[in-house]
């Protein structure tokens, strides 16, 4: 019976210190609290009840939970939505990502048609049309592992897909009908 009590206690401790970065984590925390909360708004009613015969207290305690219960359940349904209609992350600036890498990597001249979502309240996504001089593979390669550890380490954005563009009059394009495969 001690064995579990300590469990309890490792597996609160556990959702408690993720609540952070998981929308299920947060909500069966929530609902953790909730639990707890009504037992304790029963268990304190019950007292208040038998020394006070004041009945109403039973239903202050039980709009007070319901009321903090709604609003829970508020926060958690406007987290859900935001996520499932791929809206920007609330705590990231486009504009700032976009300053930052024209800033840090050599070799970029443009960035443009970014979107930044996040798939889960855990699994942030971006995609990008970067504009570089022309230049070797391996160099532009190179400015994708720049911008990825960029994003990967200060905004938690682990998957990209960066599509990488010469500038305008820097890449030579073949256009003349002897030069394109012919089917």
């Amino acid at each position: 019976e001690r064995s579990r009590g300590l469990g309890d206690v490792y597996k609160r401790q556990i959702l408690f210190s993720e609540r952070k970065h998981s929308l299920n984590i947060r909500s069966v925390v929530f609902h953790l609290l909730g639990d707890t909360l009504s037992s304790v708004g029963v268990i304190g009613g019950a007292v208040i009840i038998y020394w006070t015969d004041n009945v109403l207290i039973d239903a202050v305690i039980g709009i007070l939970i319901g009321s903090m219960v709604i609003r829970w359940a508020y926060l958690l349904l406007v987290e859900s939505v935001h996520i499932l209609l791929e809206a920007t992350p609330v705590d990231i600036n486009s504009d700032e990502i976009v300053n930052r890498l024209m800033r840090e990597v050599n070799g970029i001249i443009n960035i443009h048609d970014l979107h930044i979502w996040e798939l889960t309240s855990d699994v942030r996504m971006m995609t990008a049309h970067v504009v570089i001089d022309d230049m070797p593979v391996s160099r532009s390669m190179a400015i994708i592992d720049e911008i990825t550890g960029i994003l990967r380490e200060n905004y938690g954005i682990h998957h990209t897909n960066i599509q990488i563009e010469c500038s305008e009059g820097g890449c030579s394009h073949q256009t003349d009908d002897e030069d394109q495969i012919k089917m």
